[in-house]
Order: structure tokens, then C-alpha cells, then sequence
């Protein structure tokens, strides 16, 4: 729980700092691109990691069909993938890093 708990802060954190960022600096172009695929990123690991956990910490409970835990572990693919695959991201990242 701490674990997820800590995930999920630093999750949102990203997430006002992106929000701030496009309101107040108005980022825009390659940088917001950038931005919001790191957001997206830890999102989505936040989300797998989370998902994972809750499914370990109910055991054979989590995976049985209808429970939230078992919807939210199938769902994660899908987030995984949905906006762009992770390596998509990573590579938007770098681009605007400079690699």
C-alpha cells in the first residue's frame, strides 16, 4: 500500500506540474508533446504497478471475472498501448531531450 500510495502521489504531482506548465508557461509544440508523454508514461506504469499489486494483494479474489481489480488488470493493456506504446513515448521524450 505504501508503494502504491508513493506511485500515485509522484503520478499526480506530474500531473499538476503538466497542468501548471500549459496554463501559466503556455507550453506548447515539441515541449508540451514531451511533457505530456512523460505524464502518460509514469501514468501508465502507475497504473500497471498498481493493478498488479492490488491483484497480488487479493490473490485468486483478484482475478475472478466482474471484480474492479480483475476489469482494471485487463484494462491496463489497453491504456498501455491507447495514445501510444510506450517505446512511442520514450522516444518522443528523447527527441525533445536532445538524443
Amino acid at each position: 500500500m505504501v508503494d502504491m500510495a508513493t506511485q500515485l502521489t509522484s503520478t499526480r504531482a506530474l500531473l499538476e506540474e503538466t497542468a501548471w506548465k500549459m496554463t501559466q508557461l503556455k507550453l506548447q509544440g515539441p515541449e508540451l508533446v514531451a511533457q505530456i508523454s512523460m505524464l502518460k508514461n509514469v501514468a501508465t506504469r502507475t497504473m500497471q504497478f498498481c493493478a498488479d499489486a492490488a491483484v497480488q494483494t487479493l490473490g485468486g479474489m483478484g482475478f475472478m471475472r466482474g471484480t474492479k481489480s480483475e476489469r482494471i488488470y485487463r484494462e491496463v493493456k489497453v491504456n498501455m498501448i491507447g495514445g501510444g506504446a510506450e517505446e512511442i513515448m520514450k522516444d518522443l521524450i528523447s527527441k525533445q531531450l536532445g538524443y
